[in-house]
């Protein structure tokens, strides 16, 4: 094991330096996260192991893409480490994950010879190339694993997107005259929106206030979140899952006003981000951003399939457990781990909290599944000890490694 530990630090350092020799910049103060630009593709293919035939079409696009990414993050970790080489050009050996993702999509999703051909040029291109370009057009806002789970989470995107569009046009209309389900949804949408005015209130007073928003302050998030999931996803996924993509989609709109400065709003959204950003925002704010999609990743995989307590892996990572490893580090944490600022009290709280919500909801009727629950305490006692030791973005890392450990 120690010398498995050796060889990945050995890598992340000629990697690092390799980068930096280019003058990519990265994320400072941060190792370069290289297990976490795995997981993204690691996720979907997981995903389609556990279907078990039953793939829908979406699904098997995309877990194949997932075999495909897995393969770029290797390929682009073997190009980085080589020494003295222009990291930014377009080298050969990224053509290995086209050329095999292309076969897979030939032979195991059964695509005619041409779409194969363009979906494993896609994969191979946007999964290694496009790293790099994203960290350079963004210098300090990236680690090397932050940039590689983004660009795969893009590419996941966009080959479900691609693939449910015309999917749409053979589908019969929906009727929906339950009205049971109407109101339910009236109401769960009025309770949504009394959390938003709070976030907005909350928002609007640190801004008056002139005041840097503390961690314990941006935690406050976390929870108004939490209390949005956590009813979202009991009751009707189908409209989370809808209004979490609308919310993405609105977060990217705000940040190109703010980036460009558009008014009105421009100027009011800047003064948010100076007022909120900690020290991993440098251009960009990528916070807000990594935690709806932290919460909502499970939600967005191409599967039926999946049980409450998988669906709410983001939700128990970084809704529950960080924001209370935060809340208890911050008053009460004494000892801390080595070479990081967080707090070993931090993390017992972190893994009491969600193991406390985990049987919370199992006792309620939520979950019947008992025989997860020793899988899951052990995924959150492994989970919660790698965000007290983690540098890298933890609304991003830790809900794909939930999500993983419970699949498998």
């Amino acid at each position: 094991m120690e010398m498995v530990i050796e060889r990945y630090e050995y890598l992340e350092k000629r990697i690092l330096q390799n980068v930096k020799c280019n003058g990519v910049q990265h994320r400072p103060n941060a190792s370069s996260g290289l297990w976490l630009g795995i997981l993204v593709g690691l996720s979907a293919a997981v995903t389609i192991i556990k279907e078990q035939n039953s793939y829908s079409e979406i699904c098997l696009c995309v877990g194949t893409a997932g075999f495909g990414l897995v393969l770029c993050s290797i390929c682009l970790y073997m190009r980085l480490s080589i020494e003295k080489v222009a990291v930014k050009d377009f080298h050969a050996i990224y053509f290995l994950p086209a050329i095999v993702t292309s076969l897979l999509f030939l032979f195991i999703a059964n695509r005619g010879l041409l779409m194969s051909v363009i979906w494993g040029l896609t994969v191979g291109n946007l999964g290694t190339w496009s790293v790099l370009q994203l960290m350079s057009a963004f210098p300090y806002c990236f680690t090397m694993g932050e940039a590689t789970a983004i660009m795969h989470s893009f590419v996941l995107f966009l080959m479900s997107a691609v693939t449910n569009l015309p999917l749409r046009y053979h589908l019969p209309p929906i009727h929906d005259n339950d009205i049971s389900t109407v109101l339910l949804q009236i109401a769960i949408i009025l309770y949504w929106t009394i959390c938003l005015l709070l976030s907005i209130c909350t928002i609007t007073y640190q801004i008056l206030s002139k005041s840097q928003a503390t961690t314990s302050t941006r935690k406050y998030f976390h929870i108004l979140a939490v209390l949005v999931y956590i009813p979202g996803m009991i009751y009707d996924p189908s409209l989370l899952y809808l209004a979490s993509g609308i919310i993405l989609a609105l977060f990217i709109i705000i940040e190109v006003i703010r980036l460009l400065s558009i008014p009105p709003l421009g100027e009011i959204l800047q003064q948010g981000f100076t007022v909120f950003a900690d020290e991993k925002d440098y251009l960009l704010s990528l916070t807000p951003i990594y935690l709806l999609c932290g919460l909502s990743f499970p939600l967005w995989m191409p599967t039926n399939n999946l049980t409450l307590l998988i669906l709410l892996s983001g939700v128990l990572t970084v809704g529950i457990g960080d924001t209370t490893a935060s809340f208890v580090g911050s008053r009460w944490g004494l000892h801390k781990w080595l070479g990081t600022e967080k707090s070993v009290e931090g993390t017992v709280a972190c893994i009491f909290s969600q193991i406390c919500i985990i049987f919370g909801l199992t006792c309620c009727g939520f979950m019947d599944t008992y025989w997860l629950l020793p899988r899951s305490i052990l995924a959150v006692i492994s989970i919660s000890l790698i965000e007290g030791r983690t540098n890298q973005m933890d609304n991003l890392a830790l809900p794909l490694l939930m999500y993983i450990c419970l699949m498998i």
